[in-house]
């Protein structure tokens, strides 16, 4: 049953377009993925190991605890048991689905302590500022995205501002941070090199999904976690520290 009727943002339309045909183009590079200095670093002998520093971040979580939010857990469950089938379930590292979250905010975008040492600021005061000035919104999952360096994803739109404008405002407010211009949960990211055939099949699941007509399901936001994520990408899990209410909210 949806929350609201769905509201398609053009510029996140283009944006999950985008991704789309970049995979179909260029097909995936898992390489990009592990030359990633965000996420890798080389070995003295050229092999890519896992960083797994950790950082503060603000995120939708735990999805569990949004209205809508154990319903859409249970549908990507079962999208990403059906995507297993097509690739092979070896081929695929997933992410916990207790740890599924969608990050709104982060001072750091790395897997890499000696970068996330750089970045000292102590975010906790702003958040606890702006955080609930935010009204409630809803997020509306459409859409499996595979991107070109092998990641898959669950896309959103939000049928509101409140999501963009906070996010200006934490941008502007603590310099050199990072903010996703989509709305994502990252389910997992391949970990071999798929076959020409596996590719054309991934696809053509997500081109399934191009005209947003499918709703996986939709979230009733009403607040937000600051918590900690912990790398390495590939077992990444979250902590949450502090949730914080929205205005007018039963939590505040």
């Amino acid at each position: 049953m949806l929350i609201v009727p769905l509201v398609v943002e053009e510029d996140r339309r283009q944006l999950y377009d985008a991704l789309s045909d970049k995979t179909e183009a260029n097909c995936i590079d898992l390489q990009a993925f592990y030359n990633d200095p965000s996420y890798f670093h080389k070995s003295e002998h050229g092999q890519s190991q896992a960083l797994s520093g950790c950082h503060s971040t603000l995120i939708h979580w735990p999805l569990c605890d949004y209205q809508g939010g154990s319903a859409l857990q249970s549908q990507l469950v079962d999208r990403t048991t059906k995507i297993a089938s097509l690739v092979g379930r070896d081929c695929i590292q997933w992410v916990r689905s207790e740890y599924w979250h969608s990050t709104i905010f982060s001072p750091v975008h790395s897997s890499n302590p000696a970068v996330i040492s750089r970045h000292t600021v102590n975010v906790a005061p702003v958040l606890h500022t702006e955080v609930p000035k935010t009204l409630p919104y809803i997020l509306s999952f459409t859409r499996i995205v595979i991107t070109a360096d092998g990641t898959l994803l669950a896309v959103a739109y939000a049928h509101n501002e409140q999501l963009n404008s906070l996010r200006e405002r934490l941008l502007r407010l603590v310099p050199g941070s990072s903010a996703p211009p989509i709305v994502h949960i990252t389910l997992g990211h391949l970990v071999t090199q798929p076959t020409r055939e596996t590719e054309a099949r991934l696809n053509r699941l997500a081109r399934s999904f191009r005209d947003d007509r499918m709703i996986l399901g939709q979230i009733a936001v009403d607040f937000l976690m600051y918590g900690i994520y912990r790398g390495p990408f590939l077992e990444m899990k979250v902590e949450g520290i502090l949730k914080l209410p929205f205005r007018g909210t039963a939590g505040e």
